[in-house]
């Protein structure tokens, strides 16, 4: 009997463990504490900010603790999606985020880099796609909000638009993105 339990032991002991890190694989890019504390208090301060400048400079330390994530070797592959992003080298970001998003599913602005280089390449619903998961992940994301309401204007959904773009102002007041409201309200109409 003895030797049964130690074989079953030895069968499961992987399974166990692959389960567990099956978990931990899924929570692998989540903010710490203190990181979505931080993200927290600076969206209080974007939501009351009072001029454009000051908000410009609230959005920019938001987009800086968005992609520097605590993990050190997702921070790295940001920074390499990054650069091959802004080299408009879209094959590299691409292969990069998809191995983001594959290994670090919980970090939204990896599947937002995405959304961003699919947009870039003109795939408009492969980077709805990636917005929606940003989303989820981070419902104020103004960038996906935002974008999202670019892209459903590319395709002549105005009422679309403009909810997107209310959305992410409601997160963001001075959103550049504002502008365009005033003209989709009266293109809508």
């Amino acid at each position: 009997m003895q030797k049964l339990l130690i074989l079953v032991a030895f069968i499961l002991f992987p399974v166990v463990c692959n389960v567990a890190g099956a978990d931990e694989a899924l929570e692998r890019g989540i903010p710490s504490v203190e990181k979505t504390a931080r993200i927290d208090a600076l969206f209080q301060e974007l939501k009351f900010s009072t001029n454009e400048q000051d908000a410009f400079q609230i959005e920019q330390k938001i987009w800086i603790e968005w992609t520097s994530p605590d993990d050190p070797e997702l921070a790295k592959l940001m920074q390499q999606a990054l650069s091959a992003r802004r080299a408009s080298d879209f094959d590299k970001a691409l292969r990069i985020l998809d191995r983001v998003v594959a290994n670090w599913s919980a970090y939204a602005e990896g599947w937002n880099q995405r959304a961003t280089v699919h947009f870039l390449r003109g795939d408009w619903e492969k980077s709805l796609t990636d917005i929606a998961e940003t989303l989820y992940r981070e419902p104020r994301h103004f960038g996906s909000l935002a974008g999202r309401g670019v892209i459903h204007l590319q395709q002549g959904r105005l009422d679309l638009a403009v909810q997107s773009i209310l959305t992410a102002m409601h997160h963001h007041p001075y959103l550049r993105e504002r502008n365009l409201i005033a003209h989709l309200i009266e293109e809508a109409k």
